[in-house]
């Protein structure tokens, strides 16, 4: 009896030990990501070279050619930040509240215009 129950604790150890492993987040335990998506009028085509902050950290990153920015932070309460080019009101400014869980992935979208006036 005694000898399952050590095997029972071991197999209870290395569960616990490896499980952080097994999240979504690739950068690992401890940190989690904000994952935002600019798009053309809200699922046109997608807009890259588009500034993206993130407040109260001020980091900042340009979407890529598939209008995407990635962060990758410790847990807490943040705002993704973008002033948007857009025709007619000419820019759209986005302050949107993310809250970051460790090991998890958060989506924000931002709508934007290919062309400004």
């Amino acid at each position: 009896m005694k000898g399952l129950l050590k095997t029972a604790c071991l197999c209870g150890l290395l569960l616990v030990l490896f499980l952080p492993g097994c999240s979504d987040d690739p950068s690992g335990p401890g940190t989690g990501t904000i994952r935002v998506l600019v798009t053309d009028g809200g699922g046109g085509p997608a807009v890259p070279d588009a500034e993206i902050g993130l407040a109260p950290l001020g980091l900042s990153v340009s979407t890529n050619s598939e209008g995407r920015a990635i962060f990758r932070v410790p847990p807490g309460e943040y705002f993704v930040d973008a002033s948007l080019c857009c025709v007619g009101p000419g820019f759209i400014q986005y302050h949107e509240p993310v809250t970051v869980i460790a090991g998890r992935t958060e989506n924000v979208t931002l709508i934007a215009c290919l062309s400004c006036d």
